[in-house]
């Protein structure tokens, strides 16, 4: 559900999920899926209703367009 949610919620995912995997044993991985499930959960309805309301994410807006015309707009508005 990582590309489900918001961008801001990466943190409630592992990078390497294979490798955590691999290294926690059953009881770590139980604790992981019931502390972070109503995180993730509710990450990803909020974002799905942003996407509803047509809001754009800083994200989607720098991947939305040419790149560098994206840097010269976020250089030109900290300006």
């Amino acid at each position: 559900m990582r590309d489900e949610a918001r961008p801001s919620d990466v943190c409630l995912f592992h990078d390497d999920v294979e490798e955590y995997l691999g290294q926690a044993n059953s009881n770590t991985i139980a604790i992981l899926i019931s502390s972070h499930r109503r995180a993730i959960t509710n990450s990803v309805k909020k974002f799905a209703n942003t996407s509803l309301t047509g809001a754009t994410t800083i994200l989607q807006w720098v991947r939305g367009s040419n790149n560098d015309e994206a840097i010269a707009r976020i250089q030109t508005i900290e300006k």
